[in-house]
């Protein structure tokens, strides 16, 4: 009888000793679950800002991009005029000339309308 309860009282004292331990690792986990919440919380409003941004300079790009190209339609009439109404052969393939570097440039530039 004496063995049994030497051996019950070292299996609850392990078994408490477990238990302890499970306890003091289920509070580190609920700390460290608690701490990813709050991470996952700036990082959505980090990612909020973000898209905000990018809106932003979509629109940005857009309107750049609908001033580029009514600026190059501009310039091609008044070409066209200049090259329609001048008597100058040399001055039409001075502009010409130079309305093919423009366009060549922004082909490099990476707007090829």
């Amino acid at each position: 009888m004496k063995e049994t309860n030497k051996r019950l009282i070292e299996a609850s004292m392990t078994a408490g000793a477990s238990v302890d331990t499970l306890n003091k690792q289920a509070t580190a986990l609920e700390d460290h679950n608690v701490k990813l919440e709050e991470s996952i919380s700036d990082f959505k409003e980090a990612n909020e800002k973000l898209e905000r941004d990018l809106r932003s300079r979509k629109t940005y790009y857009e309107a750049e991009t609908n001033v580029r190209n009514s600026y190059e339609i501009a310039m091609e009439e008044i070409v066209k005029i200049m090259i329609d109404e001048c008597d100058d052969n040399e001055l039409k393939k001075k502009i010409m000339e130079e309305q093919s570097t423009c366009m060549n440039n922004i082909i490099l530039a990476g707007g090829d309308r």
